[in-house]
């Protein structure tokens, strides 16, 4: 560490010492403090909110609040007790904490117990705690913290205060940081405090971690926050949202390539061309598609090669629905326009679309059922009851019975049949589904025995796998 510094993070140095330091959660330490003030305390506390927001640093100063003790940064009283609940997560360990609860403060009003990450006990070490919050000793206060409230037993959120911690905005982090640079005499660029604040993505802590790294430096630039975090210069944003633009494939590979070798961060630069998207009003269904993607590049085994297969489907499928070359269009630079092709009588369209710019042949239906069949063969049964054709630029699935309409429009299912027919039609597809008790065989259900039909008509709806003249 720096002398800046003095050898601590910058985190711990800056770490809240009373109510009145905390940044951000006011809603959070007013009602506290009046607590404290009227001796109305509970008994236990729930702390919710994503992480370095300060739900650790508010439960350590209530904890030396509710015994009129001081608090410097540091907790080390013998009465407070401070569990993590990651690496102690078992039913011995709360059986553990049970057995002592009753023991008397050795020196405070009141014993307080701090369990951070609540939401890693096991579900026995929950049973274990709620029977001692439901009859719990007047002098013990639970302060619990997660990140995670989601995972929380309802019979334990029941039976705390239940506080929600929000994550901090980027004008109010900038203002943190910069308060920390002038006392430790960091010179910082604004740009690059502006940067961190905004990648520390509402978590004060993180940011402050990011200032921390650069601190040794003299001067603080905004390149230097840029390479530190894995940005994306802009040009490359705008460079990759020109190629999408254009539908030019070469130019993502080179781009994302490039960008590799310089360590940009391929979270981060899906995170930059969202905010791209979000700015392009109205958005279209292509974006949103993109958008919701792009969620997914983080998450990835491989963010870098998500990043990029992500851009160039996208990209391709943007390429295939582009108009060509006619009169009064233009085709994208360095594309010479598709050549029209003759479709036999057997690939005419299934249906005569509402909207010209699906083109839905009977050679795509049937890819479109090969594609879904693969390893799903309950969904492509039902498919084989449909009667596809073309809405307001949707892919219409007409289903004679309500049993088969329910299960091609369930969320999985639905998402399954999406994603083949963008695929199929090389452009993204969006499907729509109802019930036609008066429609005719499906088109691509092939013939079927009479027996067999009067089967399903009677029960309603079913599936039928494979027929072969009941061999």
């Amino acid at each position: 560490m720096s002398e800046k510094t003095g050898g601590t993070a910058l985190y711990r140095r800056y770490r809240s010492q009373n109510f009145g330091d905390v940044v951000g959660q006011e809603h959070v330490t007013k009602t506290l403090m009046s607590a404290v003030s009227s001796n109305r305390l509970s008994h236990a506390y729930l702390f919710v909110g994503p992480r370095g927001v300060g739900k650790t640093s508010v439960a350590r100063i209530l904890a030396h609040a509710a015994s009129g003790l001081k608090y410097d940064g540091q907790s080390n009283h013998l009465d407070i007790i401070e569990i993590d609940a990651a690496s102690n997560r078992g039913i011995d360990e709360i059986r553990d904490l049970r057995d002592k609860v009753h023991l008397a403060p050795s020196s405070a009003k009141y014993k307080v117990y701090i369990i951070d990450e609540v939401h890693m006990l096991t579900a026995p070490a929950f049973s274990a705690l709620l029977k001692t919050l439901e009859e719990p000793p007047s002098h013990v206060i639970f302060i619990m913290a997660t990140t995670e409230g989601h995972k929380i037993p309802a019979t334990i959120v029941s039976r705390a205060q239940r506080f929600a911690f929000l994550p901090l905005g980027v004008s109010t982090i900038e203002k943190h940081l910069a308060d920390v640079a002038k006392q430790e005499k960091i010179n910082v660029e604004p740009k690059a405090l502006h940067l961190m604040a905004q990648y520390g993505f509402g978590s004060l802590r993180d940011a402050l971690g990011l200032l921390d790294q650069l601190a040794h430096l003299e001067s603080i630039e905004a390149s230097d926050a840029e390479q530190l975090i894995g940005l994306a210069p802009e040009e490359v944003v705008n460079d990759l949202m020109e190629a999408l633009r254009t539908g030019s494939s070469q130019a993502i590979s080179d781009i994302v390539d490039e960008a590799r070798t310089k360590g940009v961060s391929p979270a981060i630069t899906a995170r930059q061309l969202i905010d791209e998207i979000r700015k392009s009003r109205p958005l279209n269904q292509a974006d949103v598609a993109l958008y919701d993607d792009l969620l997914e590049v983080a998450m990835a085994p491989d963010p870098e090669l998500k990043l990029e297969a992500v851009l160039l489907r996208h990209c391709l499928m943007a390429d295939s629905s582009a108009p060509d070359k006619q009169e009064g269009n233009i085709a994208p630079a360095g594309k010479p326009p598709k050549k029209e092709t003759v479709q036999s009588e057997e690939t005419r369209k299934i249906a005569k679309p509402a909207s010209e710019d699906l083109d839905l042949s009977d050679q795509h239906w049937q890819q479109i059922l090969k594609g879904v069949r693969s390893g799903r063969n309950s969904l492509y049964a039902v498919l084989r009851q449909a009667n596809p054709s073309t809405e307001d630029g949707s892919l219409m699935l007409e289903f004679k019975f309500s049993f088969h309409k329910n299960r091609a429009g369930e969320d999985k299912n639905k998402k399954i049949i999406e994603q083949v027919a963008s695929e199929v039609l090389s452009r993204p597809i969006r499907i729509k589904i109802r019930v036609n008790p008066d429609m005719k065989e499906p088109v691509a259900s092939g013939s079927r025995p009479a027996e067999v039909s009067s089967v399903i008509d009677l029960m309603g709806g079913g599936d039928v796998m494979e027929y072969n003249n009941g061999k």
